[in-house]
């Protein structure tokens, strides 16, 4: 274990979860490691708090900018990367203190371009302290780039967050997050696995996940959250040319991103917009009601597009409310 491996955290306006993620990245097993913190322009206590540990710690850089969101935050980390290995995490997350051994422990076993660990969703107010476990290199999976990338699209064992995940910087050198952009994290990470030889998984779980409910998934919708739509367009336009074999699969994505978009659009206010969600949500359902590689529950959100579209947004609203009221642990 003698390889550099970077960790980059972007941060806005973090101070109640900041020294968390800090000191178990600094309890890590794995110790050749750098520490790089963007501050996406925090006007509470984050600054004073990352320049606290940058004096302490050598191994920790920092970087300050105006506030341009995660994607432009985690891009300006390139210039500050000095390891051949990338782990993105969020801020207000927690990670195992033998997350980033594991993972390129199996990267480097499987001689893998990206290692995948699994997650489990956490409430606030549950504890966050999480022991090692001996890690068994035999309680993996490899797949082929492609093999992965089909999986990721049906929402299966992958999910499209950086998080979770050790990856070749080459990659996140070649495919940077779109800048300006939500939904940033479903823009990149599949080009990360199409670009891949090997992808390897292991359901040991050692990513733990915050579930928030004013996070940017749940909160208010804006019309910028119609990058949804945009970006599962552009998975449909990406396999077209590079994987047509898989275009099932992104069908399938692009009719959850329609029924996800329709569960958080107004239904007045946006009359173009809840058009054409209904026009896409009857062109693919069909498509992915038959398709016997989707999972089940996206086979059962295809049928319940047959009901009125206007029950099935009232329906989805509730069953948001219900998973943070009783702390559901929905797996993605």
């Amino acid at each position: 274990m003698t390889e550099l491996i970077s960790i980059v955290i972007p941060i806005f306006n973090a101070e109640q979860y900041l020294e968390g993620i800090i000191e178990s990245i600094i309890k890590q097993t794995y110790k050749k490691i750098e520490l790089i913190l963007v501050d996406d322009g925090s006007t509470d206590e984050s600054r004073r708090i990352i320049e606290r540990y940058v004096e302490k710690y050598d191994f920790i850089k920092a970087k300050y900018q105006k506030n341009q969101g995660p994607a432009v935050a985690r891009n300006s980390s390139r210039e500050l990367i000095e390891g051949e290995y990338i782990a993105f995490l969020d801020v207000d997350d927690t990670i195992a203190l033998d997350y980033i051994e594991c993972l390129y422990t199996l990267l480097k076993y499987a001689d893998a371009d990206i290692a995948v660990c699994g997650y489990q969703k956490i409430f606030e107010g549950e504890s966050r302290e999480f022991v090692c476990k001996n890690n068994n290199k035999e309680e993996y999976v490899v797949y082929s780039g492609e093999d992965a990338l089909e999986k990721l699209l049906y929402r299966k064992t992958f999910t499209t967050a950086p998080w979770g995940k050790l990856i070749k910087k080459e990659l996140f050198l070649k495919y940077e997050f779109p800048a300006g952009r939500k939904y940033e994290d479903l823009g990149t990470v599949y080009k990360w696995f199409g670009a891949s030889k090997r992808v390897v998984y292991t359901s040991q779980k050692k990513y733990f996940y915050l579930m928030r409910e004013n996070s940017t998934q749940h909160s208010v919708f804006v019309i910028e959250k119609w990058d949804l739509i945009k970006i599962s367009e552009e998975i449909l336009e990406y396999l077209e040319i590079n994987f047509p074999q898989l275009k099932q699969a992104g069908v399938n994505r692009m009719l959850i991103s329609a029924i996800q978009l329709l569960r958080a659009i107004p239904a007045s206010g946006y009359e173009k917009q809840n058009i054409e969600l209904k026009k896409i949500i009857k062109k693919y359902r069909k498509v992915v009601l038959t398709d016997r590689n989707a999972k089940k529950t996206s086979r059962v959100l295809a049928m319940g597009t047959y009901i009125p579209l206007e029950i099935l947004r009232k329906l989805g609203q509730m069953y948001d409310k219900i998973i943070y009221r009783y702390k559901i642990k929905m797996k993605y």
